[in-house]
């Protein structure tokens, strides 16, 4: 855990679509919040997810496994969970804990 800052999660729900982007950091810490998000989405009957990760500063393991279940949870379902954009230490800390499905498209 880096602290107790909170990230700053915006979404726009169009359901099915949402878009979410998130700044700030990612941890321990913000579970509840990105639960919260998760939950209300769902509610909303958003099932596609693109999260844009480009502002987050810091992403733990903790964190990356929160998004990869939410993710295989969707597409049990019938949705999805993309990340369009991320952050060069997100994509990096992705990339080390072997979450690929979390990486956004490589640039064309």
């Amino acid at each position: 855990m880096r602290g107790d800052t909170q990230a700053v999660i915006h979404y726009e729900c169009e359901p099915p679509l949402a878009r979410v982007s998130i700044t700030g950091e990612l941890d321990l810490s913000t579970d509840a919040q990105l639960q919260d998000a998760f939950t209300f989405l769902d509610g909303a009957g958003c099932t596609r997810l693109q999260l844009d990760l480009a502002a987050v500063t810091f992403i733990d393991a903790h964190a990356l496994g929160l998004l990869h279940v939410e993710q295989h949870r969707l597409r049990a379902s019938g949705g999805s969970l993309d990340v369009v954009a991320a952050s060069v230490r997100c994509v990096r800390v992705t990339e080390l804990a072997r979450y690929d499905d979390l990486r956004p498209p490589a640039p064309r």
